[in-house]
This record gives C-alpha cells, structure tokens and sequence, in this order.
C-alpha cells in the first residue's frame, strides 16, 4: 500500500481490499507477522483513506483479518478500536487452523478458551459501540 499503488487502486476502482494485520500493537503485529513494520503498514492505511477522501470516494472499501493467536487474543478489542480510528468499518476474527505441523499448535487460542470468550465478548461490545462490522469465525460459536 505504498503511496503511488494506493493511487492506482483508487484509480482503477478497486471495490474492496482486505488486509491481514494480527495485532493492535507494532510489538504484537511484528511478532506474528515476521519482517513487517506495523508503523510502515498504519501509515500507509492512513496515506490510502486521505488519498479516498481526497477523491471522494468510498473504494476501495477495507477490511482487516485477523487471525487469533494465543498471543493476540488480548488485543481483540483493542485491534476493533484500532479500525475505528483508520475507518475500517469491517474486520474478520478468524481461527488459527493449527493441523498443519508448521503451526505451533499451543498458539491456538482455543488452549485457553475462557480469556478467548472474554476478548470475543469484549470486542464485540466495542464493535457495538464504534459500528465496526465484525465477523467472528464459526469456529467460535461455542464461545459466544
């Protein structure tokens, strides 16, 4: 989402665009996603939804993935809030898919079900409060 691409897609017309960002802080984004520079990544957000602005235009729409790990799971509602202030109005919560033997299955959150519920609970409520559409993993249904 370098500047001069975010104009392109803008120019082109691109409706929608979904981002994967897996956590609310630079410390847990970077730790689940190697070689990323969470600063980089919200600035370039920003630059997009000023350049949208700008043209006045809605499009392309975003939306954040975010995949839930063990260590993630406490900035939940935190990452709901994070959306809200670069006007994402849609995120995905979705579940760490821990069967393949490259993925550290003691990261799956489903370990400790009772603080995922919580976090769940509590971002949904905070979803509620700012109007961010968010889609929780069937996964979760127990949970909820």
């Amino acid at each position: 989402l370098v500047p001069a691409f975010s104009k392109k897609l803008i120019d082109a017309g691109l409706d929608m665009m979904s981002i994967s960002l897996h956590g609310a802080t630079k410390g847990t984004a970077e730790s689940i996603m190697m070689r990323s520079n969470f600063d980089r990544v919200i600035s370039n957000i920003q630059h997009l939804q000023k350049l949208k602005e700008d043209a006045g235009t809605q499009k392309p729409d975003l939306s954040f993935n975010f995949v839930t790990q063990a260590q993630n799971v406490p900035e939940i509602a935190d990452f709901i809030r994070l959306a809200d202030r670069l006007d994402v109005r849609h995120v995905q919560i979705i579940h760490l898919i821990d069967g393949d033997e490259s993925v550290d299955k003691s990261t799956n959150p489903l370990n400790d079900p009772e603080t995922l519920r919580v976090s769940l609970s509590d971002a949904k409520a905070v979803a509620k409060e700012f109007g961010v559409n968010v889609y929780i993993s069937p996964a979760y249904d127990h949970l909820h």
